[in-house]
């Protein structure tokens, strides 16, 4: 096949659609790699540097695995048959007689040129003359009949010419000459600089001074180095350079000899360092991805990330191998103000600074908390490994267009039901005794199950997600229906569990739901013969789809619905009613209020407790009490004393804890008056829900982004570490009738002496 067949008809079809193809699934592997590195951004750059090394890597293994590995086909309605085949070896252009329609052939007749008809393969039948004419000559889709030519061809009787194919479009002809000039252009720019690395190569000279080689040894020592490496002296450098994928090199410019020791020990441990990480060949890669997806910003900025990650992890290595920060970062300085405006990363090696990336390097250089672990051995090739897995998926799908792929499973029993009735469980068992172990639970409902002859039935219970996630939840081992989401009407999970007769599905309030706070889940197992078949984890606004098999509930929130009242289930309204019921049951105990009614619960703020402090996070079936208090007699030096602060900024509300504690202080009291006697300070806080601070409006409950309790525990911690002179203050959102509304008790532990 010549260049311009490639470039001309089907096969220029399939290779952009094969550039296609590598763009998302490129661009979805580098979004892994990127979310993957946010959720590091605590770990050492060595880890991060990996994550990057092994999606770039993935990047250049994508095409050569996606030609080599057997095809995982996905029907899919957004994916147009631009050409026969999606991958760049489907090129053969072979139309399928039990697709083609009448109406295809009859759009590329009126396309053809008039001295040319519609290009169309024919089969050729091995059937005798007269079985052929026996069939329908009318059949359009009859390829095969000899007496009767098929739709396009010539009359019978005609001279027979061959069919040339007709040109494909010229923009595919256009997208791939660009995109391989781009290629071939950005390898020839690395390539020229390995070729100049390689002449400054051929003139450099090994160093054979022996300071230079005791320090390289030391160095090689503190790294645990074992590859063999040369030290080199090359003309035209101005920065030390590492270099070499299988010969590894260290190359020093020719003023390195007026270093002081101490810049030149720093310089050997951080291109040794380079050395011992193969950095050099990871630059490779990164360079031969950059050409391949060189119209890929994604790519160039995963790069740049790279080297980053790279120089800050080796930086880690030297400061690892007992070198002061602060010396460091004075060496690296006075390396950048050397250099001259010169580009060293195309030349395939890797150098020891750059004023582009010099702030961030001395920021992290000089953080005394920064994590500065390094990669093992082991611990790399498992990352490896697992990125071939996360791979190899991508490498293998292709989407092809809708009704292309044959012989796909159809599950007709989860057609979709037209009643909304149907999608319901046959009845829904609360599982007795909610504080029994879930083995047991379990046991309880599989026995069940067998005494009512159900073979397939489903288990449910819920449990609390991140924090930090927010909106509705649903994932399906069996797939998710889009149009049951879209279904007005349908039966919730909420509405089953509480036992509607009416489903109160609306997908405008799911919608507008997912922007309120997180809220747990519901994991729903089927069994079906004792064994699991199939999980679905959702939030209990989103529609049910149990399509009448009976449900087993073994949480004790089915029994509060069941009772017909109404169950918080958003964490932070779930914590309000636990922390605010406790608090009046203390109260009522205490004597400082009389007993509520239930409507005024997280509704009257009026009604609090002065000294609790309650805690809750999850659905509690016991309690746990704490009585903290002084007994006269007792003795020792310690005495704990509460307060009340009326709101976020009653900072003397705080005293008046240490005051009752026993210490004595003056009205106006200050840190400085409490002579480090405070040993501790517990406070419960909560943010106003009337939108107030003193007369002026607060926005603690307008943030769409941050919820008011972090607000809330951030403003009264400072305020609190501004009264003690010291920020070791337990602060504790939550105050729902604990201390007067916006405010909340203080709780104040002081050492008095002997």
């Amino acid at each position: 096949m010549s260049f311009a067949t490639v470039l001309s008809g089907a096969p220029a079809a399939a290779g952009v659609s094969f550039l296609v193809e590598l763009i998302v699934k490129g661009t979805l592997v580098l979004a892994l790699a990127a979310l993957l590195v946010l959720v590091l951004r605590r770990a050492s750059a060595a880890h991060r540097h990996l994550v990057w090394a092994c999606a770039l890597i993935g990047l250049v293994a994508l095409p050569w695995m996606q030609l080599s590995l057997p095809r995982w086909k996905v029907s899919t309605p957004l994916m147009a048959p631009v050409a026969p085949g999606f991958g760049l070896l489907a090129t053969t252009v072979e139309p399928n007689p039990e697709v083609l329609t009448p109406d295809d052939e009859f759009r590329a007749d009126m396309s053809a040129p008039a001295n040319e008809k519609a290009y169309k393969l024919e089969k050729k039948s091995d059937a005798k003359p007269d079985k052929a004419a026996k069939r329908d000559a009318t059949s359009p889709f009859d390829l095969t009949d000899a007496t009767t030519p098929p739709l396009g061809a010539e009359p019978a009787g005609a001279k027979a010419t061959t069919k040339p194919a007709p040109s494909g479009t010229p923009l595919f002809a256009v997208i791939l000459l660009v995109w391989l000039i781009g290629a071939l252009a950005v390898l020839a720019m690395f390539i020229s600089g390995h070729l100049a690395l390689r002449l400054m190569l051929q003139g450099a000279r090994p160093v054979r001074d022996g300071e230079w080689h005791a320090l390289a040894l030391e160095a090689a020592d503190r790294l645990g180095l074992t590859l063999p490496f040369s030290l080199l002296r090359a003309d035209g450098l101005v920065v030390p350079v590492a270099s070499g994928l299988l010969r590894p090199r260290v190359l020093l410019p020719q003023g390195a000899d007026d270093w002081p020791l101490e810049l030149r020990r720093a310089v050997l441990l951080h291109e040794l360092a380079h050395v011992q990480r193969h950095d050099c060949l990871t630059q490779a890669i990164a360079q031969v991805a950059c050409a391949l997806f060189w119209f890929h910003p994604a790519v160039w900025w995963a790069v740049s990330r790279l080297q980053i990650e790279r120089e800050q992890a080796c930086d880690d290595r030297v400061l690892a191998a007992r070198t002061r920060a602060s010396d460091y970062a004075d060496h690296l300085l006075d390396m950048v103000r050397s250099l001259r405006a010169k580009r060293l990363s195309a030349l395939g090696a890797v150098a020891f600074a750059r004023p582009s990336s010099l702030e961030g390097r001395l920021l992290a250089v000089l953080d005394p908390l920064r994590d500065r672990r390094a990669v093992g051995r082991r611990f790399a090739v498992a990352a490896a490994f697992l990125a071939a897995l996360l791979v190899l998926p991508f490498a293998a799908l292709q989407p092809v267009a809708a009704g292309t792929v044959k012989g796909g499973f159809k599950d007709k029993a989860y057609n979709e039901p037209t009643d909304p009735s149907q999608l319901k469980p046959s009845r829904v068992v609360a599982v007795p005794g909610p504080s029994q172990p879930l083995e047991e639970r379990l046991a309880w409902a599989r026995g069940d199950a067998g005494r009512t002859g159900a073979r397939v039935w489903w288990v449910g219970w819920s449990f609390q997600t991140s924090p930090t996630l927010e909106g509705g939840l649903l994932c399906d081992s069996h797939g998710i229906s889009l149009s049951l989401l879209g279904r007005s009407g349908a039966f919730t999970m909420e509405d089953v569990l509480v036992g509607r007769a009416q489903g109160t599905s609306d997908p405008k309030r799911t919608m507008a739901k997912d922007d309120q706070d997180h809220r747990p889940a519901l994991m729903l197992i089927r069994m079906n013969g004792g064994s699991p078949d199939r999980v679905r984890i959702q939030t209990a606004e989103l529609p049910a789809d149990f399509r009448g098999e009976p449900l087993y509930w073994i949480e004790s929130v089915a029994d509060a619905h069941r009772r017909g009242h109404t169950v918080a289930c958003e964490v932070h309204g779930s914590m309000d009613v636990s922390n605010g019921t406790t608090a009046l049951g203390i109260a009522v105990a205490l004597g400082e209020i009389s007993m509520p009614r239930a409507e005024q619960i997280c509704r009257d703020f009026d009604l609090y407790s002065s000294v609790a402090s309650c805690s809750s996070g999850v659905e509690l079936t016991r309690a746990q009490i704490v009585l903290m208090g002084n007994r006269a007699g007792a003795g020792g030096r310690y005495r704990i004393g509460h307060g009340v602060m009326k709101d976020a900024l009653d900072i003397d509300g705080v005293y008046e804890a240490i005051r009752n504690a026993g210490l004595q202080l003056p009205p106006r009291a200050r840190a400085e008056d409490l002579g480090e006697r405070v040993v501790n300070c517990f406070v419960k806080c909560e943010a106003d829900h009337r939108g107030t601070l003193r007369g002026r409006r607060q926005i603690m409950l307008d943030d769409s982004d941050v919820h008011h309790h972090r607000h809330a525990k951030a403003a009264v911690g400072a305020v609190v570490a501004t009264a003690l002179g010291d920020p070791a203050v337990f602060v504790s959102v939550g105050a729902m009738h604990q201390g007067p509304h916006g405010g909340g008790p203080v709780i104040a532990i002081v050492d008095v002496g002997e």
